[in-house]
């Protein structure tokens, strides 16, 4: 059986651990990116909000986030009062990235300052001061985990929340968001170019439990059909259910020389948390943490101390740790082709250069 070593081995190359890894490598620390690396599979829209621009500037990657976007949302309508809302966002909208581009040029750059392992791990376990693992490639040997695999990494108990992705047609403007309360849950979708709708239906798991494919359709098509701010669609097609509530675990740090970092550790709740901001900062908190750890002089003890205490305060209703400097305005600029990267931070290559407060 074939062995690997490197000093750290980021377990999943999804934002977060894509971020980790990236982070690690230009510190200059020897990383190891597991994963299967198979292509994105489906269509699917995701809103980053102004307010992680200037976090995605510090890294450097703003421009690679605009490369796989078509522009900022233009409106938002809410059907969730009384009266129904609409939000002009007047050029500051949340800017819409194609999901599938957006992990695999994450994962490109990760790969530009780690080596790749096409794998899926077995097992992890303890071997004298470092980590063992098994993966169907062969035994990696390192001295630290950071554990990216999502929701699935560690045991933790089931949410009661199911999202429901759709794609359908509808003629109204491009560039609107949609979000509705449905009697026993809500939906969220934007309209594209050339009339398509992606979104997500979000109802309670029990809901949809037991439901084949043909079934899941059924349901959601009901769900949609009253629909205030999409009240045309067509051509509804569904994607596979996956869980969505709020979750979190008991402790993000396995063991001393084991991390959760990302969805892995908290998986936020879909209507109050910007996910890809959270993904973003969880990677490069916990590379902040992973380098303190394998430095001789750092204190571990503070270190996982730093990544319990993330866990518990993203659990109150707080907003989250800064990232500083932030240096641009909040805000993408309105659509007239892709927004352009504000002055860009270039700091020496093996350096981890973004800190928190």
């Amino acid at each position: 059986m074939r062995r690997h070593k490197a000093q750290v081995a980021v377990l999943g190359a999804g934002p977060a651990g894509a971020i980790a890894a990236r982070q690690l490598g230009l510190a200059g620390i020897d990383v190891l990116l597991i994963d299967p690396l198979t292509p994105h599979k489906g269509q699917g829209i995701e809103s980053f909000p102004p307010s992680g621009a200037p976090l995605a500037e510090e890294l450097g990657l703003l421009q690679a986030f605009c490369a796989v976007s078509d522009g900022p949302a233009e409106a938002m309508q809410m059907v969730w009062r009384e009266a129904p809302e609409l939000r002009a966002f007047e050029g500051a909208g949340p800017l819409l990235l194609h999901r599938g581009a957006l992990h695999e040029s994450l994962r490109e750059e990760a790969l530009r300052y780690a080596r790749a392992l096409k794998a899926r791990v077995r097992d992890v376990g303890p071997c004298g001061e470092g980590v063992q693992l098994h993966t169907d490639a062969g035994k990696v040997q390192c001295d630290l985990v950071i554990d990216a695999r999502g929701r699935h990494a560690n045991k933790r108990p089931a949410t009661d929340l199911t999202a429901l992705p759709f794609t359908a047609r509808e003629d109204s403007p491009a560039f609107v968001m949609g979000l509705e309360a449905l009697p026993d849950g809500w939906f969220w979708a934007c309209s594209l170019p050339e009339g398509q709708v992606q979104g997500v239906v979000f109802q309670p798991a029990a809901a949809l439990a037991g439901k084949g494919a043909a079934a899941r359709a059924a349901y959601l098509t009901a769900c949609l059909a009253e629909s205030d701010c999409f009240p045309y669609l067509s051509a509804i097609t569904v994607g596979k259910p996956a869980a969505a509530g709020l979750s979190a675990v008991g402790d993000p740090v396995v063991t001393a020389r084991h991390l959760l970092v990302g969805d892995a550790a908290l998986a936020r709740d879909p209507i109050a948390s910007h996910g890809l901001v959270h993904a973003l900062r969880s990677g490069v908190q916990t590379a902040i943490a992973a380098l303190t750890i394998l430095d001789p002089t750092g204190d571990d003890h503070a270190a996982q101390s730093f990544c319990a205490t993330n866990i518990r305060q993203r659990w109150l209703p707080r907003s989250l740790p800064r990232i500083v400097p932030m240096r641009i305005n909040h805000g993408f600029k309105p659509r007239s082709g892709p927004p352009a990267a504000r002055a860009k931070c270039n700091p020496p290559q093996r350096r981890l250069y973004c800190k928190v407060r």
